[in-house]
Formats: structure tokens, C-alpha cells, sequence
């Protein structure tokens, strides 16, 4: 019926009627995300707004949807992969349902059974809204993992709006003024990437964060929720062993996320994540004598950057339908102007770039694609925690060595400084934020002088777990921030610029319960990143992939910086539109601009980062804000 939509609404704490302009001007920002239909329900107090991308059960039900009595009323972005399980049990119960297989449904009446605590039988990815009448309650959800973007805020004291997107909240806003971006919010940009606050408030905390709308309190007699604590559901048996319980719980997830009325295929990489959710979803579909799964990889125009025939390779191993899409970039500026467009938030993260190339040439042969995606934050398979180990066993000696530079990030001098550097920041959370940020402190007030008094990470980053096992530590932080506010926003924000759906087996709730409960010697067996996925790797998979090393996804978009971009980018960044917008100072950027060009430094991230407030600007601009 739908899958990967666009949803917002509008909820007032008064009796003033909603403008139906604003529920249509956050429709129109949000059909890209759903381009096979519409709706919008007035419902008093309360509007909800949908935009539809059919995958399952595309004939019924249109959203927004209601229970017959209209009691309830949904809006849903996302998957409910156990929906037919979910089906049965309350049918059972007396619960009679109109459409023929559609999840959204499920919601409602699931909603209608078991209240809040539906969402511990859920197996998906979603953000929904849920209207309940008779209360006058408005309850919003996320998924555990945050898949779904749900971004709330409070124009003025008499409402809340949210939506998928911070381009339909700022399009739909009642206030027509300026886009408020905080000290706070613009110091977190410099040195993540992201937002790691403020958290909503309301029975959980936190359904969304934004560095560029401001969020809002609901009142204590509506609900906000981000989910309670899931159930732990791997199929494995619990005395089963670390190999066992994943081998089981991968491949359930995996074979769960398989159902589609639409064509699906694999993004496949060479690294192990992807990989892995190809050969599994191959062995399902070898099962139901299917044809081949399709699988879909990139050729990049830089050697260091392609991987295209360990891929191909890794197909023919597998038997897949493999295709390599040749990546025709195009005009690198028109594609972040439409990304900005579509979305409204800026984001450093240049693998936005390759990863939206990815979808778009996929989304020409399917319209839902698995992806590995979580693999690393589930079972450490970042540098950045072997570099923890590392501080952690030998900071002593390393805090002796000299701090070693290079122009290029990805080498090893470069990465043995900043491992050294790591190293004398002292505890953890320091080492954690050395290794991470972009713009370090003197970097970040240099280029905003009003950010001086600001220094919320004076003990590194906030909310770190400080368990004792640094490792461990850095796992979680990652869950709880960088997977949700970059890798996965990334990625939704990609996929749906193209209408395509993308499923991560990673990040069902049984393989979050697994990571959760196996110790981090287990997650890293041998003291390997992702180790324990690499045993697994060896049974289904060529060796030279389970042995290979890590690599990211990138393009050389920091080559590109020195040469055929290097006017255009410098243009761009040294804009001085968003540099008094913002409060910057203009010495810092032209200064590494110059060191860029003329290869004396590597500040790809840095002048990225800068590029994107740029095109941020200009977007507000075009509308007046």
C-alpha cells in the first residue's frame, strides 16, 4: 500500500483552524519521497499529510488511513516486516480488517490492542503519526535505530508540527521569518557533522533532532514517544554460540525484509556488510526457487575509490544478477542544490554524493534495495576503535611519538597523527572527539569568534557511556548519534530523493538485541574490527572478502577540490551571505582554501562542510527566509 513515504502534520493547542495552505505546502515538499499519490486529513485540532511510494499492497488504502469509526487515523513512512504475523494475532482477537495486506493498517488496530506497547511487537523501520480522537492525543514514533526521519518543532506557542523533513517544516511553518540556527547547534555542525541536540521531550525523550528547526515540548497530555525498550528477539537459541545466534539472526532478518509487490535487489560492495545480506537474501531466494537475486555495485573514476570487480566477483561467487552502474556524477553543485532542495538540512558528509549516484542509477531497475548498513556500529568495525584499543593498551608510548602530517587523509602517516594526537587527549570521551571532529576548538571559534564562551565538550563528547570499556563505549555513542544523525539520514535522504526504498537487515531489533548483549571480545573476535562477522564471512563468502580491510564509500571529492572544482568550491565556501548569516569570519576558510588547492593540507571535510552552509543559504534565501 506504501512503504518509503513522506509524512507531516500539524497539531494546535487552541481552537484556531489549521491554514490548508500550509498542510498543501508541506505535500508539495515531501512528493518526492512519495510519487504515486497524496492525502491530507483536517481533523479538527489536528492535520496529518501524506505522500505515497507503493511497495506493499499498492491497491489498498490510501493514507492518511483510518479505522471505519474514525477513531483513529495514521500517517506512516517505513516498513512493518512482521505485519502478517502482527495481522493474524488480532484478527484472532476479533479484529476485522478492510485492506488485503497492508501494514499501515496493522498499526491501527495494533494500536487500538495494545496501546504504546505495540511498538515492542514491531519488526521495521518507521516514523509514524496516530491520531486518536476520542483523547484528542497525538502520538508520534520512531524506529530503535532511527531509520525514519521524524523532525518536530514549535512555530509558536499554540502548535507542533512535524515531518519527514526540515524543508517541509520550514515550507509549512506559520512563522514566515527566518530559520533560527542556534551557537549550540552551529558549534555541533563544525565539529560532527550533525545535530546531537537538543532531545525532545515528552514520555521518552527524543523523537528528533535538527541543528536547523528548533524543537519543540509537547505537552504532558499528548504523547511523544520514541519507543520504549524493545523485546530481544533473535531466533537463535540462548545457549547457542556468538557464531550461531548471528548466523540465525541475520538470516531471519534478512529473509524478513525480502517481501515487496515491487522489484528489490542488493547494493553490493566489497566489504563484508553488504556481502553478507547478499548471500543470505540469495540462499532465501534459492529457497522459493526464485530467480537470482539482482545485485547492484559502482564503478568510480578513481582507482583508489573502485571496487566495482571485487564485487563482481563476489556476485559470480554467489550467483546473483549482478550489474556494475557506471556513476555519471553530472554537475556536482545542481546535485547538492537538488539534495538541499529536497531536504533542507546540511550535512558534511561528502558520501551524501556517491550514495544518492547509487541510488539513482538503481532506482532505474528496482524501486527497493537492501543495503549493510549498521554492520560497523554493531560490531566495531571502525578505525576509530581500534585506535581506542590501541590509546587504551599503549597511550603511554604513543603520547611519546611525534605527530605526524600528511595532505592526504587516508594515509597512514596522516592516520598515525591523528592516533597520536588521540593519545594525549587523556580519558576516552577526549580521545573519541579528537579522532571524530572536523573542526577542532581553535579551529571552530577562529572561524565563529561568538563561540568562545560556548564548551559543552569540555570533557569530550556528551552523553559518552563511560562504562570502562572504551571500546564498548564508542560503539554505543556511535548507535546512539552518528548512526541515526548521519549514516542513516545519509542515506534516507539519498534513497529518497529517487523514490527508492532501502532496507538494513543490520539494524533489525534482533541483531540490536544481539550486538547488545554479545561483550565486545566477542563483536571483535581475535581483536578484529567486526571480527565476529568475519568468522561468519568465511563460511558464505570468497576469503579476500572476509579478509578485507575496510574502505568506505567516497569519491575524490578532495581531488576534485585542487582541480576541476577548485573555482567553483572556493566561490562558494568564501560566500559571504551565509558567513554574516551565520556570524564566521572569513580569514580561516580562505586560508584553507589556499592550502587545499595548492596541496599543502587535506581539508576535503572542512571545505565540504563549509559548501553545504553555502547552499543551505542560498535554499533560504529562495524562499524568502
Amino acid at each position: 500500500m506504501r512503504a518509503m513515504c513522506g509524512i507531516a502534520g500539524i497539531l494546535r493547542f487552541d481552537d484556531e483552524p489549521i491554514d490548508p495552505r500550509r498542510a498543501e505546502a508541506m505535500r508539495d515538499a515531501l512528493k518526492h519521497r512519495g510519487p504515486d499519490g497524496d492525502g491530507i486529513a483536517y481533523l479538527g485540532r489536528c492535520t496529518l499529510v501524506h505522500t505515497r511510494l507503493a511497495v506493499i499492497d499498492q491497491q489498498d488504502g490510501a493514507q492518511p488511513m483510518s479505522l471505519p469509526d474514525g477513531s483513529l487515523t495514521v500517517v506512516f513512512n517505513g516498513e512493518i516486516y512482521n505485519h502478517a504475523e502482527l495481522r493474524a494475532q488480532l484478527e484472532q482477537l476479533g479484529h476485522t480488517f478492510v485492506t488485503d495486506h497492508s501494514d499501515t493498517e496493522v498499526l491501527l488496530h495494533g494500536y487500538r490492542q495494545w496501546g504504546t506497547a505495540m511498538m515492542d511487537r514491531l519488526d521495521g523501520m518507521w516514523a509514524f503519526a496516530i491520531w486518536d480522537e476520542e483523547k484528542q492525543d497525538l502520538l508520534l514514533s520512531r524506529d530503535r535505530a532511527g531509520q525514519k526521519p521524524l523532525f518536530v518543532s514549535r512555530d509558536d506557542g499554540d502548535e507542533v508540527a512535524f515531518a519527514s523533513s526540515p524543508a517541509a517544516l520550514i515550507k509549512g511553518a506559520a512563522n514566515t521569518g527566518a530559520v533560527a540556527c542556534t551557537p549550540d547547534a552551529v558549534l555541533d555542525y563544525l565539529r560532527l557533522g550533525y545535530n546531537t541536540g537538543p532531545a525532545m521531550s515528552g514520555d521518552i525523550a527524543e523523537v528528533a533532532r535538527s541543528c536547523w528547526t528548533t524543537p519543540a515540548r509537547l505537552p504532558d497530555s499528548h504523547t511523544l514517544s520514541r519507543l520504549g525498550p524493545f523485546r530481544e528477539t533473535a531466533t537463535a537459541r540462548p545457549n547457542s554460540s556468538p557464531f550461531e545466534q548471528v548466523e540465525a539472526t541475520l538470516s531471519q532478518a534478512v529473509g524478513a525484509r525480502l517481501a515487496a509487490d515491487v522489484s528489490l535487489g542488493c547494493f553490493l560492495s566489497a566489504g563484508i556488510d553488504s556481502s553478507l545480506i547478499a548471500a543470505f537474501a540469495q540462499q532465501s531466494i534459492r529457497k522459493i526457487d526464485a530467480p537470482p537475486l539482482r545485485t547492484f555495485s559502482v564503478a568510480m573514476d578513481a582507482s583508489l575509490y573502485d571496487e566495482s570487480a571485487e564485487a563482481a566477483a563476489t556476485a559470480k561467487v554467489l550467483g546473483t544478477d549482478h550489474t556494475t552502474l557506471q556513476i555519471t556524477p553530472g554537475d556536482l553543485f545542481d546535485d547538492l542544490d537538488t539534495l538541499m532542495r529536497l531536504t533542507g538540512e546540511p550535512t558534511y558528509d561528502s558520501s551524501l554524493l556517491p550514495t544518492y549516484w547509487l541510488c539513482r542509477a538503481a532506482r532505474e531497475h528496482v524501486t527497493v534495495a537492501l543495503s549493510g548498513d549498521g554492520g560497523d556500529e554493531l560490531f566495531g568495525g571502525y578505525d576509530r576503535y581500534q585506535a581506542l584499543a590501541l590509546t587504551t593498551r599503549f597511550g603511554g608510548l604513543l603520547r611519546m611519538l611525534p605527530v605526524t602530517t600528511h595532505t592526504e587523509q587516508r594515509s597512514k602517516l596522516a592516520r598515525l597523527g591523528r592516533l597520536v594526537r588521540a593519545a594525549r587527549q587523556g580519558d576516552p570521551a577526549r580521545q573519541y572527539l579528537s579522532m571524530v571532529q572536523q573542526f577542532d576548538d581553535a579551529q571552530a571559534t577562529a572561524l565563529v569568534p561568538a563561540l568562545r564562551h560556548l564548551d559543552p565538550y569540555s570533557r569530550g563528547v556528551p552523553d559518552w557511556p563511560d562504562t570502562g570499556d572504551p571500546v564498548r563505549d564508542a560503539m554505543t555513542w556511535d548507535r546512539e548519534h552518528y548512526l541515526p544523525y548521519d549514516i542513516l539520514r545519509k542515506v534516507d535522504r539519498a534513497s529518497m530523493a529517487v523514490a527508492l526504498e532501502v532496507r538494513c537487515p543490520m539494524l533489525s531489533p534482533g541483531m540490536l538485541a544481539l550486538s547488545d548483549r554479545l561483550t565486545t571480545d566477542q563483536l571483535r573476535m581475535g581483536g578484529r574490527p567486526k571480527g565476529l562477522l568475519r568468522e561468519l564471512a568465511k563460511k558464505y563468502l570468497p576469503p579476500q572478502v572476509a579478509k578485507r580491510r575496510k574502505s568506505g564509500f567516497a569519491v575524490p571529492i578532495g581531488r576534485w577540490f585542487r582541480t576541476t572544482l577548485a573555482e567553483p568550491m572556493r566561490e562558494r565556501v568564501l560566500d559571504p551571505g551565509y558567513m554574516d548569516r551565520l556570524g564566521f569570519r572569513p580569514e580561516l576558510p580562505e586560508r584553507m582554501c589556499a592550502e587545499h588547492i595548492a596541496g599543502e593540507a587535506d581539508h576535503t571535510h572542512r571545505l565540504f562542510a563549509l559548501l553545504q552552509l553555502s547552499i543551505w543559504h542560498r535554499w533560504l534565501l529562495s524562499l524568502g527566509r
